[in-house]
């Protein structure tokens, strides 16, 4: 049986790196409580953020976009260097910090270009959704098919992608509290599904589709209605100031 090693405090930085990238398929029994303990630990963090995501997900999405990016960047360029490349460890992390830097530079000054890219991926999210729910729509039509998905999918995908990432563009700041609570309801199902699956076999997807549809409305209304209360503060505190100023004149 093919060992799977577990990093000490002694593996160097590229190590725990490593073993973060890695997707463990194989666990022995001692192997299994460490992985799940992380597991726990990885998905727990999501759930978190995914629900922070579903409630203030307007207020904090620039901020969340920007780590986002850093991440994929570095992420991009360690993984290029060390898979295509074979370069050694520091290499590997000054390629990522310098890839993490420049993507979240970008998306901090092209903000709204990434809003663009960010409505697409929320209207993206739901197409997979229903797909990832409905496998059959993959048989549809009996068109050609790609990495084990349809044509129909692609397309479908396409086209959501365009028109949220229009959407999110011209009527911004709703749809900012729509797409991030898109993104939080997917993602607290997601993490769910994904605790589950640590200790058994996760119920029917139909589940977590509902679920996600579900926490996505809940979201949405209540980042609504907390931008009307505080639209009617911003309102009152300009008449108290306004009345203030009346007084004094």
């Amino acid at each position: 049986m093919d060992t799977v090693r577990i990093p000490t405090v002694n593996d160097t930085v590229c190590d725990t790196i490593d073993y973060a990238f890695s997707i463990e398929q194989n666990r022995t029994s001692e192997v299994s409580v460490v992985l799940s303990a992380s597991e726990y630990v990885v998905f727990g963090s999501s759930l978190l953020v995914s629900l922070t995501l579903l409630f203030f997900g307007a207020r904090i999405l620039k901020p969340v976009a920007i780590l986002s990016a850093a991440a994929a960047g570095f992420s991009f360029g360690y993984l290029v260097l060390k898979n295509g490349f074979g370069a050694d460890c520091t290499a590997r992390i000054a390629s990522g910090v310098v890839l993490a830097s420049i993507g979240a530079g970008v998306t901090a000054c092209l903000f709204k270009v990434a809003l663009f890219i960010i409505g697409a991926a929320a209207f993206g999210s739901i197409v997979h959704f229903v797909f990832l729910a409905v496998p059959s729509l993959h048989r549809v039509g009996n068109l050609p098919r790609m990495m084990n998905r349809s044509l129909a999918y692609y397309l479908a995908l396409t086209v959501s992608g365009i028109a949220g990432g229009v959407l999110a563009r011209v009527y911004q700041k709703r749809i900012l509290r729509f797409m991030t609570s898109v993104f939080g309801g997917a993602g607290v199902s997601l993490s769910i599904y994904n605790l589950i699956m640590i200790e058994s076999d996760p119920p029917d997807p139909w589940i977590f589709v509902t679920l996600a549809a579900i926490l996505c409305l809940v979201g949405w209304f209540a980042q609504e209605r907390m931008s009307r209360k505080n639209r009617a503060r911003r309102k009152k505190r300009k008449r108290n100031r306004e009345n203030t100023d009346d007084e004094r004149l």
